[in-house]
């Protein structure tokens, strides 16, 4: 059923998908050591194509999961998909973002968008648990008849 909670953690994921191709990951800062102004680079997940494939497809698999709502089988295998794929997500991005700086006075700040794929584990999680839930209780409800 489309309107159970799990279908509401799902689009919670979608939505926090969509918000991550608007708001910055993190950022580099240069530091001028002669004049001590402060220079900002943004990377977000329009900027890297690698970012911008990974998120989409966390974001795709997302709406698949929801319209799989008549087959909680494989709506559970294809959230571990999907936290996998996040997973590799959040790896890439904090991989990337400490190997970017190249010069001694560049210091990486992590920003709000580093952290939402953490964020999505958790709700994709919570919707996994509660499918989980809704199978069991299907087959327990069989079992009666």
């Amino acid at each position: 059923m489309i309107q159970r909670i799990q279908t509401i953690y799902l689009l919670i994921v979608f939505l926090l998908t969509a918000l991550l191709f608007f708001i910055p990951l993190y950022s580099n800062v240069t530091t001028n050591a002669e004049s001590g102004t402060h220079e900002f680079q943004y990377t977000s997940c329009s900027s890297n194509i690698l970012y911008l494939v990974m998120n989409s497809v966390a974001g795709i698999l997302t709406l698949i999961t929801i319209l799989q709502y008549k087959n909680r089988l494989l709506q559970v295998r294809l959230s571990n998909l999907n936290m996998f794929v996040t997973c590799i997500f959040t790896g890439t991005i904090f991989y990337f973002a400490d190997h970017s700086n190249d010069a001694l006075v560049s210091t990486v700040r992590y920003d709000f968008g580093t952290y939402v794929p953490l964020v999505q584990l958790l709700f994709l999680f919570l919707a996994m648990r509660a499918i989980r839930k809704d199978e069991a209780l299907v087959r327990s409800a069989d079992r009666l008849r």
